[in-house]
């Protein structure tokens, strides 16, 4: 999904590395312990990434497009991938150095298995 081979664009960027085949306890452990997740997804079929941050009450970048904003929880910030980059960073940067009191609690009782399996079962 993106214009330009993100492998080789990070291959000499020391600060960022890729992660691939994580284990639910060290998923866990990396969710516990980021400062946010950045999802800024064009497509995206659901976006469980978004729920599992707001599982820990962690700051939340994504995309305003396709289904984040019906799983996104009030205190994330969304945006449009589309926008030029120049925009976008700035309304990052804001986001990332405001004081946000998260709590995502009430916002999560939304979202279960159970739910997610009765719905699936009355559609069908």
């Amino acid at each position: 999904n993106y214009i330009f081979n993100l492998e080789e664009y990070i291959k000499h960027k020391p600060f960022v590395k890729t992660l691939n085949n994580i284990d639910d306890l060290s998923l866990q452990v990396l969710y516990k312990n980021m400062e946010g997740l950045f999802f800024l997804s064009r497509y995206e079929g659901f976006g469980l990434p978004v729920l599992e941050a707001a599982k820990f009450n962690k700051k939340i970048i994504s995309s305003n497009l396709s289904s984040i904003p019906e799983i996104a929880p009030p205190t994330a910030l969304l945006l449009n991938p589309y926008d030029p980059s120049e925009c976008l960073a700035k309304k990052i940067w804001e986001y990332l150095n405001k004081k946000i009191d998260i709590n995502n609690k009430e916002f999560l009782k939304k979202f279960s298995w159970k739910k997610t399996v009765e719905e699936f079962f009355n559609v069908w």
